[in-house]
């Protein structure tokens, strides 16, 4: 499948083959719920030091969450299902089945970064050159975090995980626990 090219697209495989985020995000994903491209979209605006605001997060999540719930969750599943021999697939068409499923999943969290890319009017936000990038971040992680009905005591290790991997060095954890809500 040909997309159209996507900075947003592009950020995201990035940081996502960095050493720890994958795990990081899929901790998240699995153990609090957490989207793994609205945690690298928050990323994503952090590095072009662009705050998240309530009313910003709220729409993001209504085109995001109709992804998740009838389109991302369900693939997942059943790839998971296939992976986990909970059905019954001939031997010899498994590991093709399951390579197929995880290409189309694939497929679908890139139609998932388009759609959130295109929700976004970047003109419309506002630079916030006053604070570092690695603040913002981890200013614009923590207002989503913070919706998934966890407490900070649960989220601040993989956050901590997450910025560690995201910027490469440890102080930026301090700085998501300084900044904690």
């Amino acid at each position: 499948m040909k997309f159209r090219e996507s900075p947003l697209w592009d950020y995201v495989t990035q940081l996502y083959s960095l050493p720890e985020v994958e795990k990081t995000c899929l901790a998240l994903q699995q153990q609090q719920g957490a989207d793994v491209n609205v945690l690298l979209l928050a990323c994503w605006l952090g590095n072009k030091q662009m705050r998240i605001t309530p009313e910003l997060l709220q729409q993001i999540q209504s085109v995001s969450q109709p992804w998740q719930e009838n389109i991302l969750q369900p693939m997942r599943k059943a790839r998971l299902a296939i992976k986990e021999h909970i059905l019954l697939v001939p031997t010899d068409q498994l590991e093709q089945t399951r390579s197929n499923m995880l290409k189309m999943e694939l497929n679908a969290e890139h139609m998932q970064v388009l759609a959130l890319e295109d929700s976004i009017q970047l003109e419309s936000l506002v630079v916030d050159s006053k604070a570092g990038v690695e603040d913002i971040t981890s200013s614009n992680l923590w207002l989503y975090l913070d919706q998934l009905n966890s407490t900070n005591e649960e989220l601040r290790p993989q956050l901590g995980s997450l910025l560690t991997a995201v910027f490469g060095t440890e102080e930026v954890a301090q700085l998501a626990f300084m900044t904690a809500t």
